[in-house]
């Protein structure tokens, strides 16, 4: 069941919704949406635009790059959990089901997956660690291309 797949892979609570990241920028407003920086898994930077993936919200202000501020990661259960990934995997990107209970990137084979959150670190390969924001898995469908 459903149920059973993100029990599976929610494996260890790892991390408290509230941390500290490092920020890339001046952030001169608190409690602005951040996003992580490129491929960094602590560095994070305001959302510049709408169509950008957050990772958190910015609860500090920072006078300069490379200040420590407390973040909020956006995440409904207030915690963070320790994934099996079934290939490489940046930090910040939307992961989906993936079969023998591992986590993916968004799957370019034609099948019924589902979004269950983002990663929050590096996975370099199959069977790799990767910590994960979970939510509420929602189902996708992506069809055969002709």
């Amino acid at each position: 069941s459903l149920t059973k797949i993100v029990y599976s892979l929610a494996m260890i609570a790892v991390e408290s919704s509230f941390t500290t990241r490092i920020a890339d920028e001046l952030i001169a407003t608190a409690n602005l949406l951040c996003c992580n920086v490129s491929q960094s898994e602590s560095s994070i930077k305001v959302c510049a635009l709408a169509s950008t993936f957050p990772t958190c919200v910015c609860t500090d202000t920072a006078d300069a790059q490379g200040d420590e501020v407390t973040v909020h990661l956006l995440c409904g259960g207030g915690v963070t959990y320790q994934c099996v990934a079934a290939g490489a995997i940046a930090p910040g990107v939307p992961v989906y089901t993936a079969p023998s209970g591992k986590v993916q990137v968004l799957p370019t084979s034609a099948g019924t997956y589902y979004f269950l959150g983002y990663s929050l670190s590096t996975a370099a390969a199959n069977n790799s660690p990767v910590r994960c924001v979970l939510g509420i898995p929602q189902k996708i469908i992506i069809e055969a291309q002709p």
